[in-house]
């Protein structure tokens, strides 16, 4: 239910109206300009949608009727997907406490989920729960490029949760649902094996040994093998046509893809073609690209042939030419040269090219790929083989664990070597599976980047909202001004980095300047509720990028400080 217009009623509006009138008037009347100043014209489109943040603080005093307006704007959602459009600050996680705190006491939810290792959180929920009262040295456990979420935020809230859970009927619950790091869930998955199966438990921890760990699990090898030669391309008439061609095959490829691409001199985009693993056989398949020029060249260029390959195996790239207006040239790989790749001190499964003529161009994957693959998916043989031959004496509660515990390390490895490089696919299985096994029939609110909590295609909050329809309900966290901690340039991420500082910059017409324009800041938009009202659609179009069905909720601040650490 939307909540009535602040501050008005249609007898007040009456009166205020005929107010207005009678002073405009005399102000005609007596030639002298308008004594009463309008009401902002971009303001009344949101009245009824707009509500103002009374605080972050979850300690602050006073009655929540901000965050109550946002509970009924959420429609009793069994998943509450908070989003923050910057890791690093501090007054994000603080908000999030505040709701969480909200939700717990007057809503009934119960388990609050984040963006960290699902192995770690579950530690964390050990002394949530009090079974355990090392707080900081488990805090001080953390994965170091997850720092930004181990601030004194959470460290305070987790205090909260631990008493809240000594005298509360209903227990909260901490839980993670990321997997990068694999390292937690091998240990815990070692241990809690060696409890019931220690012939089990000294073979898997023989199989975790031989995975290398340094970079695997931080990020995905993200473009793989990238490179090609430059062709230098000039015609006596304007080019209108152009294309890129050649033969593509490939040997042990199970997964990823492989393809060419052309680009334009230094600015235009990509236009390539890809071939699946599938497609990728001894034989070979053409593959051409027709490069789309807008206007007639008039001069000559630079064509940037771009070969790329991300997955295992060996692929060739062979028979390289160009068609300009027609005419055919061919292209010499031997000129090739390496693209820089997205992170390249991370690129520890290198790909490696060899020129074998002039036409012809292996790129071979290192074999660790298909080797950690490997060893991996024995462990989870291993481990499923101990859970079925000592199911009677385990609880369900254990066995869903250690199944998980398992699959972690194969999501990791498996995200890590691009079988499954979209990383919000697995992290949405992750949210599911501890609703379905760990927390039936309870609440959650789960808090994350905003670009995996909004409802994105492909993206969890997408794939959430799919699942639990209109179960799930995404809230963005934005900002008008601030500076948020990060690590100076995933490009040279290293571990030891530190975190730095950032400046928050957005657009002029972005929609927290446009409620700074207004006095409106530090509000509560409800973003479904003014989508259904034209001129309030309107009003929320015009923000640049304009503000969608992404997400039902928007929490809009003045401003935001950097991470405090714990």
């Amino acid at each position: 239910m939307d909540l009535p217009p602040l501050g008005r009623s249609d007898l007040g509006g009456r009166r205020q109206t005929r107010l207005a009138l009678a002073l405009v008037t005399a102000c005609l009347i007596l030639g002298a300009p308008a004594l009463l100043a309008p009401s902002p014209p971009e303001r009344a489109p949101l009245d009824g949608y707009l509500v103002p943040l009374l605080g972050t603080d979850a300690g602050a005093a006073g009655e929540p009727t901000d965050l109550r307006a946002l509970s009924r704007w959420l429609h009793e959602a069994r998943v509450v997907g908070l989003g923050e459009r910057h890791h690093g600050t501090h007054e994000y996680p603080q908000l999030a406490h505040r709701l969480f705190a909200h939700l717990a006491v007057e809503e009934g939810y119960s388990v609050y989920a984040l963006e960290i290792s699902q192995a770690h959180a579950a530690r964390l929920d050990d002394y949530v729960q009090g079974r355990r009262d090392d707080l900081d040295d488990l805090i001080a456990q953390r994965w170091w490029p997850a720092e930004r979420f181990y601030g004194r935020a959470l460290r305070d809230q987790l205090i909260w949760m631990r008493e809240h859970n000594r005298t509360a009927a209903n227990s909260l619950h901490v839980a993670g649902f990321d997997f990068k790091h694999p390292s937690f869930a091998m240990e815990a998955l070692v241990e809690r094996l060696r409890a019931f199966d220690p012939a089990a438990a000294t073979r898997v921890e023989a199989l975790f040994e031989r995975v290398p760990r340094q970079g695997f699990g931080v990020f995905p090898n993200v473009y793989g093998f990238h490179g090609g030669p430059s062709v230098e391309l000039s015609a006596s008439d304007p080019i209108t046509s152009l294309r890129l061609g050649g033969r593509i095959r490939g040997r042990g490829v199970g997964f990823g893809q492989a393809g060419l691409g052309a680009q334009l001199g230094d600015e235009s985009s990509l236009t390539a073609s890809y071939l699946k693993a599938a497609e990728l056989t001894e034989s070979g398949t053409s593959v051409t690209v027709d490069v789309e020029i807008g206007q007639p060249l008039r001069r000559s260029t630079s064509l940037q042939v771009v070969m790329m390959h991300r997955g295992n195996g060996t692929v060739w790239f062979e028979d390289l030419f160009v068609e300009v207006n027609g005419l055919r040239i061919d292209v010499n790989g031997a000129d090739l040269a390496l693209r820089p790749l997205h992170l390249p001190r991370l690129q520890t499964m290198d790909y490696t090219h060899t020129i074998e003529s002039e036409t012809s161009i292996r790129v071979d994957c290192s074999r660790v790929v298909d080797e950690i693959l490997h060893l991996v998916r024995v462990a989870r043989a291993v481990v499923e083989n101990a859970v079925r031959k000592h199911a009677k004496d385990l609880s369900q509660t254990d066995v869903a664990w250690l199944r998980q515990l398992s699959r972690l390390v194969v999501q990791s490895a498996e995200w890590r070597t691009l079988v499954e490089n979209n990383r919000d696919v697995l992290m949405a299985e992750n949210v599911r599976w501890l609703l379905r096994e760990i927390f039936p029939e309870q609440r959650m609110l789960l808090f994350a980047h905003s670009s995996h909590t909004e409802r994105i295609p492909h993206r969890m909050g997408g794939m959430l909202a799919e699942h639990f329809g209109e179960g799930y309900a995404p809230v963005t966290m934005m900002t008008a001004a601030g500076r948020w901690a990060d690590f100076k340039s995933s490009s040279v991420l290293e571990p030891g980095d530190e975190l730095e500082i950032h400046d928050i910059e957005i657009g002029e017409s972005s929609l927290p300047r446009r409620l700074q324009s207004i006095g409106r800041t530090g509000s509560i938009l409800h973003v479904a509720g003014a989508a259904a009202a034209a001129e309030a659609r309107d009003w929320l179009s015009a923000a640049q990028p304009p503000v969608d069905g992404s997400a039902d909720v928007v929490i809009v601040l003045e401003a935001v400080q950097p991470f405090l650490p714990p």
